[in-house]
Protein backbone atom coordinates (compact mmCIF):
# COMPACT_ATOMS: atom_id res chain seq x y z
CA UNK A 1 0.00 0.00 0.00
CA UNK A 2 1.31 3.44 -0.92
CA UNK A 3 0.37 6.27 1.39
CA UNK A 4 -0.98 9.55 0.02
CA UNK A 5 2.23 11.33 1.06
CA UNK A 6 4.35 9.03 -1.06
CA UNK A 7 2.18 9.69 -4.09
CA UNK A 8 2.40 13.44 -3.58
CA UNK A 9 6.18 13.15 -3.32
CA UNK A 10 6.23 11.18 -6.59
CA UNK A 11 4.01 13.81 -8.23
CA UNK A 12 6.42 16.61 -7.28
CA UNK A 13 9.44 14.48 -8.27
CA UNK A 14 7.92 13.89 -11.72
CA UNK A 15 7.58 17.65 -12.22
CA UNK A 16 11.12 18.33 -10.93
CA UNK A 17 13.64 18.30 -13.82
CA UNK A 18 16.46 17.59 -11.35
CA UNK A 19 14.82 14.25 -10.50
CA UNK A 20 13.77 13.08 -13.95
CA UNK A 21 15.97 11.03 -16.29
CA UNK A 22 18.31 13.31 -18.25
CA UNK A 23 16.69 16.39 -16.68
CA UNK A 24 13.56 16.15 -18.81
CA UNK A 25 10.97 18.81 -18.02
CA UNK A 26 7.54 17.18 -17.87
CA UNK A 27 4.39 19.24 -18.34
CA UNK A 28 6.35 22.02 -20.01
CA UNK A 29 3.24 24.18 -20.38
CA UNK A 30 2.13 23.80 -16.75
CA UNK A 31 1.49 27.29 -15.44
CA UNK A 32 -0.78 26.85 -12.42
CA UNK A 33 -1.09 24.49 -9.46
CA UNK A 34 -3.98 24.47 -7.00
CA UNK A 35 -3.17 22.38 -3.95
CA UNK A 36 -5.92 21.35 -1.54
CA UNK A 37 -4.33 20.41 1.77
CA UNK A 38 -6.51 18.51 4.21
CA UNK A 39 -4.08 16.21 5.98
CA UNK A 40 -2.85 17.19 9.41
CA UNK A 41 0.83 17.34 8.57
CA UNK A 42 3.29 19.96 7.46
CA UNK A 43 2.58 19.06 3.85
CA UNK A 44 5.45 18.31 1.54
CA UNK A 45 6.63 21.88 1.22
CA UNK A 46 10.25 20.80 0.82
CA UNK A 47 9.47 18.75 -2.30
CA UNK A 48 7.26 21.52 -3.67
CA UNK A 49 10.01 24.09 -3.02
CA UNK A 50 12.64 21.91 -4.79
CA UNK A 51 10.35 21.40 -7.78
CA UNK A 52 9.46 25.06 -8.33
CA UNK A 53 13.08 26.12 -7.83
CA UNK A 54 14.37 23.56 -10.37
CA UNK A 55 11.71 24.49 -12.95
CA UNK A 56 12.41 28.20 -12.47
CA UNK A 57 16.17 27.67 -12.91
CA UNK A 58 15.43 26.04 -16.29
CA UNK A 59 13.16 28.83 -17.48
CA UNK A 60 9.79 27.14 -16.93
CA UNK A 61 8.56 29.19 -14.00
CA UNK A 62 5.07 28.48 -12.68
CA UNK A 63 2.81 31.50 -12.93
CA UNK A 64 0.58 30.62 -10.00
CA UNK A 65 0.29 28.33 -6.99
CA UNK A 66 -2.78 28.42 -4.77
CA UNK A 67 -2.62 26.53 -1.47
CA UNK A 68 -6.01 25.78 0.06
CA UNK A 69 -6.10 24.39 3.61
CA UNK A 70 -9.02 22.99 5.58
CA UNK A 71 -7.36 24.51 8.64
CA UNK A 72 -4.17 26.48 9.01
CA UNK A 73 -2.09 23.32 8.55
CA UNK A 74 0.69 24.99 6.59
CA UNK A 75 2.16 28.23 7.98
CA UNK A 76 1.44 31.08 5.53
CA UNK A 77 5.00 32.36 6.04
CA UNK A 78 6.40 29.11 4.61
CA UNK A 79 4.04 29.22 1.63
CA UNK A 80 5.03 32.83 0.88
CA UNK A 81 8.68 31.70 0.41
CA UNK A 82 7.54 30.12 -2.87
CA UNK A 83 7.27 33.65 -4.31
CA UNK A 84 10.99 33.55 -5.03
CA UNK A 85 10.29 31.03 -7.80
CA UNK A 86 6.58 31.45 -8.64
CA UNK A 87 5.02 34.61 -10.03
CA UNK A 88 1.87 34.51 -7.86
CA UNK A 89 1.32 32.59 -4.63
CA UNK A 90 -2.01 32.53 -2.82
CA UNK A 91 -2.83 30.98 0.53
CA UNK A 92 -6.49 30.51 1.43
CA UNK A 93 -8.46 28.63 4.01
CA UNK A 94 -11.01 26.27 2.48
CA UNK A 95 -14.06 28.30 3.58
CA UNK A 96 -12.63 31.48 2.06
CA UNK A 97 -11.79 29.68 -1.18
CA UNK A 98 -15.22 28.04 -1.43
CA UNK A 99 -17.01 31.35 -0.97
CA UNK A 100 -14.92 32.90 -3.78
CA UNK A 101 -15.65 29.95 -6.14
CA UNK A 102 -19.38 29.40 -5.51
CA UNK A 103 -18.69 26.36 -3.34
CA UNK A 104 -16.55 24.53 -5.91
CA UNK A 105 -13.19 22.94 -5.12
CA UNK A 106 -10.69 22.20 -7.89
CA UNK A 107 -11.44 19.03 -9.87
CA UNK A 108 -8.25 17.27 -8.73
CA UNK A 109 -7.17 17.59 -5.13
CA UNK A 110 -4.70 15.61 -3.08
CA UNK A 111 -7.68 13.94 -1.41
CA UNK A 112 -8.07 12.07 -4.71
CA UNK A 113 -4.66 10.42 -4.13
CA UNK A 114 -5.65 8.64 -0.92
CA UNK A 115 -5.80 4.88 -0.97
CA UNK A 116 -9.16 3.33 -0.30
CA UNK A 117 -9.20 0.54 2.22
Amino acid sequence: MIRAGTRITLFFAALNPEKTPRGIILCLWLTELILHIHLENRFYLGELWEMVKARDSRGVRLESITVICTQQLVPPKEVSKLRQHVSRVEYKLEDEYLSSRNGMLPFLTFRDFEDEE
